[in-house]
């Protein structure tokens, strides 16, 4: 019933933003070379894959980007890319218009420069920069969506109106960091996220329909190594970003060992969320949870408290 059909590509970690919400901690240049991201990409698809995301860092910051992009396009590959928007030259919008992505992820880090300064902690005229780059491609008709994550102090009536008017989806978790909770200072409170969705028009509803152990909608919550993968910029593979591992990687490795392993820690995951508070709550279906953001959330009893107070306040 399922199978691999998705990959994410993370082909450099380095970013030009230095973002106060991030969630990885190690950002570097370190990336394989071009022919083995060729490699990587025909691995894949051997793999069945179909649909590639290709991430960073800031993707645009790879010398490659676009031989990469070309090659995966060529390939015929269904392509979405995640970027900050910041560095969408004349160049690879052109790239865009003639090969289209499926489409492109644009992440918005505030209302105005001040917001994009002291999220980003970038002094230059990045907003004025992002939001030019926004309509390059609506002018070229390239799809595209743009997402924001809200912040402490960053909401006020302006920014009510600059998120509603520009269509922008707002994601409401902010998850820790990979090795720390160095990112959460800045993390709104249950209460504040209700407020920011109820004044966005947005509520989001409670499912009250629970998940069990055989019930394939939970690969709608978890679905890494069953259905999708992740490479990271040395191209070792694990079953999503956050789960990381340096035990496969998907240049050396035996490909039906990377599949099998990859199921198998799918398994191991999926087993550890039904032995769990967050498994066994009538609300596991409506929660926004996946087992490994309990993890991450430093949750010793495996409840991530974060996303339970936030499905209380929904509640109430």
């Amino acid at each position: 019933m399922h199978s691999l059909n998705a990959a994410t590509i993370e082909i450099i970690s380095k970013c030009n933003f230095d973002c106060i919400h991030c969630y990885l901690d190690n950002k570097n240049k370190e990336s394989l070379t071009l022919n083995d991201w060729f490699l990587v990409i025909s691995n894949l698809i051997k793999l069945d894959i179909k649909k590639l995301t290709i991430t960073g860092g800031e993707p645009f910051l790879h010398n490659n980007f676009s031989e990469i992009y070309n090659f995966a396009y060529d390939c015929g590959m269904e392509i979405n890319v995640f970027t900050n928007g910041s560095l969408l030259s004349d160049k690879i919008v052109c790239l865009f218009e003639v090969s289209p992505p499926k489409l492109i992820s644009i992440s918005i880090y505030g209302k105005d420069q001040r917001q994009y300064s002291e999220f980003t902690k970038v002094r230059s005229n990045v907003f004025d920069k992002v939001m030019l780059n926004v309509k390059k491609l609506q002018a070229k008709k390239i799809n595209f969506q743009l997402g924001i994550t809200p912040y402490k102090n960053s909401i006020d009536d302006d920014w009510i109106y600059f998120v509603s008017e520009n269509k922008i989806n707002i994601n409401t978790y902010m998850i820790p960091s990979l090795k720390w909770q160095s990112n959460l200072d800045c993390r709104l409170t249950p209460n504040e996220v209700i407020a920011v969705e109820n004044k966005l028009k947005q509520p989001r509803k409670v499912t009250t329909t629970p998940l069990n152990y055989s019930n394939p909608d939970y690969y709608k919550k978890c679905s890494g190594g069953i259905s999708s993968i992740f490479v990271d910029p040395k191209g070792y593979v694990s079953m999503c970003a956050i789960n990381r591992s340096d035990q496969l990687n998907i240049l050396s490795d035996d490909l039906d060992y990377v599949r099998v392993a990859l199921k198998k820690e799918n398994q191991k995951v999926k087993d550890r969320y039904f032995n769990s508070p967050c498994g066994t709550c009538k609300y596991n279906a409506g929660c926004r949870n996946c087992p490994m953001y309990s993890e991450l959330e430093g949750d010793i009893d495996g409840r991530n408290q974060y996303l339970c107070s936030l499905l209380a306040a929904r509640k109430t």
